[in-house]
């Protein structure tokens, strides 16, 4: 019974594909589902004719990245199904200061510098995108002033000029 209301949810997205393009005057059609595997997730996935993979660079995201994509991305790829990374919150646009006043490095002796932290970061995205087989549409930095606003609003209609609004602007112009 369960199998069969299952795939009966796969018949309503694959309806709801069908009747979005030909009913419609929409020319896409966003599912944003949440991460690891669920049905109504993979459905979406299974209907899909772009998938955009979005993570961020922690330890916890690049391997459960590497996992999905590897086990489950990876058969819809092969069977057509278009697949980018969109990597958020990366490092660079908020370089908090390396040296105090007194001359001394705020993070220690031992500690690497940011530049480094930033080149390190570099390498892990090319050796993900080698490892995974999908290209990186787009990074967003981390913005601390948006993350740290006392009060959420769509910043890229608050603020057009801001930094981010550019990079999604910057990122709608490469999925068409």
């Amino acid at each position: 019974r369960k199998d069969s209301s299952k795939s009966q949810m796969l018949k309503k997205m694959l309806f709801l594909k069908e009747t979005g393009i030909t009913e419609t005057d929409y020319d896409y059609i966003i599912l944003d589902t949440s991460p690891g595997i669920r049905y109504w997730s993979i459905n979406s996935l299974a209907i899909s004719d772009t998938i955009f993979l979005s993570l961020k660079m922690d330890n916890i995201d690049i391997e459960g990245t590497k996992h999905l994509a590897m086990d489950v991305y990876g058969s819809f790829t092969s069977y057509g199904t278009i697949s980018y990374l969109l990597l958020n919150r990366v490092a660079g646009y908020c370089e908090p200061p390396e040296i105090t006043d007194s001359g001394n490095s705020i993070y220690g002796e031992n500690s690497p510098s940011f530049g480094s932290l930033v080149l390190e970061q570099n390498q892990t995205i090319k050796n993900l995108e080698r490892l995974i087989k999908m290209d990186v549409i787009s990074m967003i930095p981390c913005y601390c002033d948006m993350q740290f606003e006392r009060q959420e609003y769509l910043t890229a209609l608050k603020n057009p000029n801001h930094p981010f609004s550019k990079k999604i602007d910057e990122l709608s112009k490469r999925i068409e």
